[in-house]
């Protein structure tokens, strides 16, 4: 598969408007104005992201989120995601985009998961790891919404991930009418377009999926079309069936006739000649 950026602009590159970090571990507060550290913060930078996982990827014990407003003809492409200095990844890290089943949420550094924003994995982006283990990418393209595309950042494994805060290089976007996508190039297996110039393909017998192809002739250089004149042959060809059809009844009732006004006069023959033979002898 060919990645290509449509719509012939540069792409761009966009910080998130919005982004965070929840926990199913969150202590809660001994009382107003009262802060109680969280041990599974430790380490966590301001602004930076935890992931971390859990019984399963619909439960982590911890998870990210980020959103980016896009203008009308923005389309989003690969999210990257740099580790902060002293986390560690692996070849073997697993990590999913998920889009958030809202894309409004409020901005957390450690909040409740069960305040945080709901996402969806049926479809999410997975992450592919850096040859230097320093980054995470997502290919965002399939899941814009609208103006704005806002994943949820799951890891499918326990391992504990600490992300430097996305900065304004975190998402490439593209310009244009298509969004960016994965295109299929020319071994990938897509048919072909055909042009709508190309004449009729003439098989050669013996040479299965082989044949000449030539091109139909211009409408404008005066050249005949080949599709008005397979048109008429069937018609003129079904006019000398139906006319050779008729003659045909029409001889045959001729004939029938004729025996039948023959076997007719010779019985009145047959009639006739006894009485005269009658009359000779008397």
């Amino acid at each position: 598969m060919t990645m290509l950026l449509a719509g012939g602009a540069p792409a761009s590159a966009k910080a998130p408007t919005r982004a965070g970090w929840w926990t199913s571990a969150a202590t809660p507060a001994a009382g107003p104005g009262v802060t109680t550290p969280n041990p599974i913060a430790a380490g966590v930078g301001e602004d930076q992201l935890l992931v971390q996982g859990g019984p399963s990827m619909d439960s982590p014990v911890a998870y990210a989120a980020v959103a980016f407003v896009l203008t009308p003809d923005e389309h989003p492409g690969e999210l990257t995601l740099v580790a902060a200095t002293g986390s560690i990844l692996t070849p073997a890290t697993a990590i999913k985009a998920c889009p958030l089943t809202q894309a409004v949420f409020a901005p957390s550094q450690g909040g409740a998961s069960s305040a945080g924003p709901k996402f969806d994995c049926t479809n999410g982006a997975a992450s592919k790891v850096s040859s230097d283990l320093k980054s995470v990418s997502f290919d965002l393209s399939r899941l814009q919404s609208g103006a704005t595309v806002a994943v949820a950042i799951v890891p499918s494994t326990v391992e504990r991930v600490i992300f430097a805060k996305p900065d304004d290089s975190a998402l490439a976007a593209s310009t244009g009418s298509t969004p960016a996508s994965a295109v299929a190039g020319p071994y990938d297996g897509a048919p072909s377009p055909t042009s709508v110039n190309e004449g009729p393909v003439t098989v050669t017998p013996g040479t299965p999926g082989t044949g000449d192809r030539s091109p139909a002739p211009s409408v404008a250089s005066g050249g005949s079309q080949p599709a008005a004149t397979e048109t008429r042959l069937p018609v003129r060809s079904s006019a000398i069936s139906l006319l050779a059809a008729l003659i045909a009844v029409v001889v045959a009732f001729g004939a029938w006739t004729l025996s039948r006004r023959l076997a007719h006069t010779r019985d009145k023959i047959a009639d006739v000649v006894p009485v005269d033979s009658q009359i000779a002898t008397a």
